[in-house]
């Protein structure tokens, strides 16, 4: 009982796949504890002990992939009972709305399962729900879906405590234990903010629910209201992106997706990252960028306020028009305290999300699981 799996969706491109850091972190911290790991991808070959490939197919028809979703599901599924006698605990990345199957499977055999928490998915098929009756059953279904799966997982894995005030979680919240693997290694001998030639970066999906569009309104009013010029770079690709660009790629440039180097060169440079989300869970983008000093302005939804103190390491922006999100950059460019929030971004990833944090919170994890 010496093997770890760890399950994810995987992602449909080798290129833009936005949780592959955290299943790299996932798989280090294992290691700590666990002589084998084993996925489910080959993404992960190199760092796994074994990978088993299982593929996914996907459709553009809702119920047919549904259908394929079930399939996917009862193959992983059968590659857990074929590894009954070795593995000691299972752990489901991304919500365990997507892995009935697999629960089941691991509960009749009396494997350790864990699932985490990245947000509420209900609320990402509202926001994106047309309203009608198919739309509206999806959303119910998924809420159905979050709340076996947190009924029967040994450990529920969250980002921060903040997060058990989330409406599927009720009654659970005894089996939540924060584990941080999004882990990040701060950027040293980052330039000074005044040193950066990017007043404003956003990263991140350019889509409704990450409020790309109350950026882009944003920076065009700073830029009208400010004598100097400013420079604004759109990090991401979306639903929103041709049209963002259409309407505002006069004042600022839009990239759409770009590899990894090239963010890690634009949050070097950039001086302020500006993320509106209209819902989250913990964003990647707002500790990749405060990992370079880079200092956030973005809203007090889902894990973010457990991370960012208004006025220390970042602002909050309580009522995030885009007058008000234009009006916390105007004022943050033009104050002395940019580079100290800029240090203190920098230590609040240092001290609450490095390597040894984790560790601790994953040895919480398998107590909580009777490991």
């Amino acid at each position: 009982m010496n093997s770890f799996a760890i399950i994810r969706i995987p992602s449909q491109s080798q290129d833009r796949d936005p949780s592959a850091k955290a299943i790299e972190n996932i798989i280090s911290v294992s290691k700590e504890y666990f002589e084998n790991i084993i996925t489910f991808e080959d993404r992960f070959k190199e760092q796994s002990t074994e990978t088993v490939d299982v593929e996914r197919r996907t459709s553009e028809n809702i119920l047919f992939n549904v259908f394929l979703l079930l399939i996917y599901q009862a193959r992983l599924s059968y590659a857990l009972y074929e590894r009954k006698n070795q593995l000691g605990m299972v752990f489901l990345h991304a919500g365990g709305f997507l892995f009935v199957l697999p629960i089941i499977t691991c509960k009749l055999l009396g494997i350790p399962v864990t699932v985490s928490v990245i947000g509420e998915p209900h609320k990402g098929y509202e926001n994106i729900s047309s309203g009608h009756l198919l739309d509206k059953i999806i959303t119910e279904a998924v809420l159905i879906a979050e709340r076996f799966a947190y009924y029967a997982a040994d450990g529920i894995v969250v980002f921060s405590m903040d997060m058990l005030s989330y409406k599927p979680l009720k009654g659970y919240q005894s089996k939540c234990v924060r584990v941080r693997f999004n882990f990040e290694t701060v950027v040293e001998d980052t330039p000074a903010p005044p040193e950066r030639d990017i007043e404003i970066v956003y990263l991140g999906r350019v889509c409704e629910l990450k409020g790309a569009d109350r950026a882009a309104e944003a920076v065009r009013l700073l830029s009208a209201n400010t004598e100097t010029e400013v420079t604004a770079s759109f990090l991401g690709d979306g639903n929103l992106l041709e049209e963002l660009r259409d309407e505002y790629g006069n004042d600022m440039s839009f990239s759409g997706w770009v590899q990894q180097e090239a963010v890690e060169d634009h949050l070097r440079e950039s001086k302020i990252i500006m993320l509106p989300s209209r819902s989250e869970g913990l964003p990647k983008a707002l500790l990749e960028a405060m990992s370079a000093g880079v200092v956030p302005i973005t809203t007090p939804v889902g894990n973010i306020p457990s991370v960012i103190e208004d006025g220390e390491n970042g602002l909050l922006v309580n009522d995030p028009t885009a007058d008000q999100l234009a009006d916390a950059a105007n004022q943050l460019l033009a104050s002395d305290a940019l580079a100290m929030l800029s240090q203190n971004a920098q230590e609040t990833i240092r001290s609450e999300f490095g390597f040894e944090s984790a560790k601790n919170d994953f040895e919480s994890l398998l107590k909580e699981c009777g490991i």
